[in-house]
């Protein structure tokens, strides 16, 4: 009440002001769902670390953290965001994608080269001896599947970064490649792809990659396959729906038997 007992103006207590009645910020389904959380963790090849991507100054950036706890060092400060990480196989170096552009980066983020662009350059992956390096391509209407020499490490900055070398496609136009694995050597390379226009099945070829010699293991009217993976003696595992429903199979490195895992 007002001094001398009365009531202010209006006959009730006295209304809240505007500052007063403004909901409070606070965490909103909105702003939970806004945070874009790190994802594409790689580990070392040697268990020493790992690497993912998380926003950092408006752009997803490379970091990398030690696998046995620590703090994370960041290794990208670029204004585009980047993806895919992935390590080369002595763990030196790291791999990744930025606007279309496939480049490596030293683990402590000293040097940082571009190997090739395009403009969906996607999957970027090593060969086993870390000395080439592999992708996936879009070009005069096909996705296809390139290869290009690794930079060389370097000890110190050098004075000048050489000229990226050209890549070459490794699979011919008239199949479009999905996904793909090295084998356990250099020597070979299983990809998934569909052959258009019906992309009615997918089919798994085997890529020598010093020929580009192909030969179809699996994938028909009656069977998709997908998912190769390599085994240690040179085999493969890979799924196929040719029973009716999709089931591991193992191929021996010979090719020429087959194996359902159950």
């Amino acid at each position: 009440m007002s001094a001398g007992g009365r009531l202010p103006a209006g006959g009730g207590p006295a209304r809240a002001s505007n500052a007063t009645r403004q909901p409070r910020p606070g965490l909103t389904i909105e702003t939970i769902v806004a945070v874009d959380p790190p994802r594409e963790f790689r580990l070392h090849p040697r268990d020493r670390s790992i690497a993912y991507t998380a926003e950092s100054g408006n752009a997803r950036q490379l970091f990398v953290i030690p696998f046995r706890g620590g703090y994370p060092t960041q290794i990208t400060a670029s204004e585009k965001p980047v993806s895919d990480p992935q390590w080369s196989p002595d763990g030196r170096r790291i791999a990744y994608v930025r606007d279309g552009e496939l480049r490596v980066v030293d683990a402590d983020g000293s040097r940082d080269v571009g190997v090739a662009k395009s403009v969906d350059l996607a999957a970027p992956r090593w060969s086993p001896d870390g000395l080439r390096l592999s992708f996936i391509a879009r070009r005069r209407g096909w996705s296809q599947l390139w290869l290009v020499h690794a930079p060389v490490p370097r000890r110190g900055r050098p004075a000048r970064d050489p000229r990226p070398p050209e890549p070459t496609a490794l699979t011919a136009t008239g199949f479009d490649v999905e996904d793909y694995a090295w084998g356990t050597d250099a020597g070979t390379i299983a990809v998934t792809g569909f052959r258009p226009p019906e992309h009615a099945w997918a089919e798994i070829h085997l890529v020598d990659t010093k020929t580009g010699e192909e030969r179809r293991i699996a994938g028909s009217e009656t069977e998709w396959a997908c998912g190769p993976r390599p085994m240690p003696d040179g085999g493969w595992l890979y799924t196929s729906d040719a029973d009716g429903w999709f089931q591991v199979v193992r191929l021996s490195a010979e090719g020429k038997e087959r194996q359902t895992v159950k």
